[in-house]
């Protein structure tokens, strides 16, 4: 058997849920009512009110039973009652509508009452998008700040390297300064040698 209605939910892990939704109107029992209350035939009412409750009760059984299917489906149902006048006789149940709650995972509504839960569902799983979008965000975030720490040390050994190259680079320049004065320290002596050399040969 097919539900009537279902509304696509997201579910865990991006997979997609349907919560089912069912609706019941059970015509004779509420028109009986309606006429013994028009009467005011209290017993007639008391009677009819019993048969309405027996009857929402196994419709509510019968949807736990064929449409309720966890992980493809919510792991609750809608009974949707399609007038408020009806809807507010089952509320008048005392205690009924959080019986088949409790032991049917069936929540009953009227049409007032089913735009806002669904408008509530819907602002419920939004509210969830944007936690789980906040969480990659700090997921990111923390990846994020990891590879800058990274990055920031590779850099502080980057510059170490480059500051131990630098002084040596320093060293073997001034290095190479002293060399290049004693060279030319050592070609003034020798000019000065083959300048004395051309006297004495003169001199001769």
């Amino acid at each position: 058997a097919r539900v009537e209605f279902a509304i696509k939910l997201p579910g865990k892990d991006e997979n997609e849920v349907y919560l089912p939704i069912d609706s019941k109107f059970p015509k004779e029992d509420y028109e009986r009512y309606i006429e013994a209350n028009s009467q005011g035939d209290v017993d007639g009412m008391q009677q009819s009110l019993k048969a309405l409750r027996l009857r929402i009760g196994l419709e509510a059984k019968d949807i736990a039973e064929k449409y309720i299917n966890p992980p493809f489906t919510t792991d609750f149902a809608i009974l949707f009652v399609p007038t408020e006048s009806l809807y507010a006789e089952v509320l008048n149940m005392g205690g009924f509508v959080e019986e088949l709650q409790n032991k049917f995972r069936v929540v009953v509504s009227g049409p007032t009452t089913f735009a806002a839960l669904v408008n509530s569902l819907q602002m419920g799983f939004k509210t969830l998008a944007i936690e789980k979008r906040s969480a990659k965000v700090w997921s990111l975030f923390a990846q994020m700040r990891k590879q800058f720490t990274m990055f920031s040390r590779e850099l502080e050994a980057a510059e170490k390297s480059l500051s131990t190259a630098t002084n040596r680079l320093t060293s073997v320049s001034s290095r190479s300064i002293k060399i290049s004065e004693r060279l030319s320290a050592l070609e003034g002596s020798e000019e000065a040698e083959e300048e004395v050399l051309q006297i004495e040969e003169i001199n001769e």
